[in-house]
């Protein structure tokens, strides 16, 4: 799992080094951290790593996500895409979980990548948090 702390990003990397950045959890917490985007006028954000899948595993990414506006969430691997969104505003932590199909079929190494980005346009502030993530086999 991947949780941020330490600012250990446990091999996941910005799409674009510009558009991320690590908060922490409680002001003045030098230990938990969250991602989010580097700036309020940033309209998406990205994030990406490579995995190992078994051929015949179902898997699935789960993770935890804010946003201050309506937000499209997409989840790529293995260069196919699960669009999930619109999402509304969520000011609290929200769990989601993306089952993963195409690894299944083919196994191997892939790249997985979660995007966020939002629907609303103007200068409304735009917030992306992600935390807590997680790549997991589902049993059989």
């Amino acid at each position: 799992m991947t949780t941020f702390t330490d600012r250990n990003w446990n091999g996941w990397h910005p799409d674009r080094p510009d558009t991320a950045k690590l908060e922490p959890r409680t002001p003045g917490n030098d230990h938990e951290f969250y991602l989010t985007n580097a700036s309020d006028a940033v309209h998406e954000m990205g994030i990406s790593k490579s995995y190992s899948f078994i051929k015949g595993t179902e898997y699935t990414v789960i993770f935890e996500y804010r946003t201050l506006s309506e937000t499209d969430i997409i989840v790529l691997a293995g260069g196919l895409e699960q669009a999930y969104g619109p999402h509304p505003p969520s000011p609290g932590w929200t769990r989601l979980t993306v089952p993963l199909p195409y690894v299944k079929e083919d196994g191997g190494t892939h790249p997985i990548s979660i995007r966020l980005w939002s629907r609303s346009a103007g200068s409304e502030p735009h917030r992306y948090d992600l935390d807590n993530i997680l790549v997991r086999s589902i049993p059989d």
